[in-house]
């Protein structure tokens, strides 16, 4: 797919595979500085919380959140990434010797991750177009850790979603944007944050989680940031 000859040609190709959600560095070479989506996750409303370098670095702001959380020794887990967009965490996942499979039901975005897997010779890393909804027909088997991270809030039924997640993995990360003020558990209509789903609170997200059969829970961000991010396990 697209060979590339020298930096030049790779800026090129770079331009003609994106735009790009996920800056991610090729060769010394960024692909959001390159040719970036316009806005990840509306900067203006979490403009508290990181710098217009962090917006452009998306989603290195959110990463830098949890990544002491995740094992530094992958070596030996089979992870699933779910909604991998162009492969940022993927990719992230594999240096620490894991071997992922990131999914995504875009066409655009899996072309771009796989184009980023050859410049960067990611053997361990494989991506495929899988719609969230075919999770359990499509794994039989359990994966050692999931992320789904920026989805939740993207879903009519995030629930279901949290379900399936819990089918294939006894440890996972979920990431989302959430009202953070609220003490109800509810699922809010907020079509200035998320136009194609709803804005969890952080009870209901815990009640969810609970559920399906997560009993440690933990939520890794401040109580006060917007991007929820919670390490979710089973009892083994």
């Amino acid at each position: 797919m697209f060979p590339v000859s020298d930096n030049v040609d790779l800026i090129q190709k770079i331009k003609i595979v994106g735009p790009w959600f996920h800056q991610i560095n090729l060769n010394g070479i960024k692909t959001r500085d390159i040719y970036k989506t316009d806005s990840p996750s509306r900067p203006g409303g979490f403009a508290k919380h990181f710098t217009m370098q962090d917006f452009i670095d998306n989603p290195i702001w959110i990463w830098s959140k949890f990544k002491d959380s995740i094992p530094k020794d992958l070596s030996g887990f089979n992870v699933l990434d779910i909604a991998c967009n162009a492969g940022f965490y993927s990719f992230e996942l594999a240096k620490r010797g894991a071997h992922v499979i990131g999914i995504d039901n875009s066409y655009e975005d899996i072309v771009r991750a796989k184009f980023a897997k050859k410049i960067l010779e990611a053997s361990n890393v494989d991506f495929e177009i899988i719609n969230v909804d075919d999770l359990e027909e499509e794994f039989s088997e359990k994966f050692d850790l999931v992320l789904c991270l920026g989805l939740l809030y993207h879903v009519s039924d995030p629930k279901n979603l949290i379900r399936k997640v819990a089918k294939v993995t006894n440890f996972a990360f979920f990431e989302t944007i959430a009202n953070v003020t609220s003490q109800s558990s509810e699922l809010i209509d907020d079509r200035l944050i998320t136009n194609d789903g709803f804005l969890p609170t952080v009870p209901w997200l815990k009640e969810a989680f609970e559920e399906v059969g997560f009993t440690q829970i933990d939520q890794i961000t401040k109580p006060d940031f917007s991007r929820t991010v919670f390490r979710c396990k089973k009892d083994s």
